[in-house]
């Protein structure tokens, strides 16, 4: 869908699941990724999730580029990661966020990484200059998100929900530090775009719009964002 329509750049936001131990099964996959974004001269760059093998990302080290090369398609995007578009625009990522059901991952011996969370270093590694788009896995605290994730509060553990609030809490502290005019993100399996206005650090007022891409296999899972207009197309599949 996306190699037919040209596009050579693909951003996942999360939840990647192609690096995890570093198995065979893992490498296959991975290989087979990688000769198919190679057959549409496409590379892949990742944020990271929540649910993402974080044991095994930390020990690829950062290269020259400041990513974590995996294939030569592939590159995982460290926290606070920066590039620009053709037109100048500055994008950068501050992947990570903490999973609502940690409790009962614990409980129940289920995969559960601490290095999920949005840490103060990596708000100091995302720095305070402004960027044009954040890349996140979690997304900005705003009335929209609220009015949608309300009714189902009562069906996560207090502990759990206490959790995930904070994680958040950090990553719109990030956002607070860059005041992006987009923020596009995943993990809330539900499609969101809206714009907001947020306070930043200085208790200046800036406008962002906040996009949340729904979670694989239903309606606006997939966009294409040219970071020239910040025009965003979603694809139906």
């Amino acid at each position: 869908m996306l190699g037919a329509q040209g596009i050579t750049e693909m951003h996942f936001l999360g939840d990647f699941g192609f690096v995890w131990t570093g198995a065979h099964g893992e490498a296959r996959d991975l290989n087979t990724l990688d000769r198919e974004l190679a057959a549409h001269s496409a590379r892949a760059l990742v944020t990271g999730g929540n649910h993402e093998g974080y044991d095994r990302w930390e020990t690829i080290p950062v290269g020259p580029t400041g990513t974590r090369v995996v294939r030569d398609t592939v590159e995982l995007l460290p926290r606070g990661w920066r590039a620009a578009s053709p037109a100048g625009n500055v994008i950068a990522s501050l992947g990570g966020a903490n999973s609502i059901d940690m409790p009962d991952r614990i409980r129940a011996g289920d995969p559960y990484w601490p290095a999920e969370q949005i840490t103060p270093d990596d708000l100091f590694a995302l720095g305070e200059e402004p960027v044009d788009i954040l890349l996140g896995h979690d997304a900005p605290v705003s009335a929209a998100l609220r009015a949608r994730l309300k009714p189902n509060e009562h069906l996560w553990d207090a502990t759990g929900l206490a959790y995930a609030v904070r994680g958040q809490g950090m990553f719109h502290r990030g956002v607070q530090q860059v005041r992006p005019r987009l923020t596009v993100s995943g993990h809330y399996h539900l499609h969101l775009d809206a714009v907001e206005t947020f306070q930043a650090g200085d208790g200046k007022s800036f406008e962002c719009r906040t996009v949340i891409l729904n979670s694989d296999g239903h309606e606006n899972a997939v966009a294409v964002l040219d970071t020239d207009t910040l025009r965003i197309e979603y694809l139906t599949r």
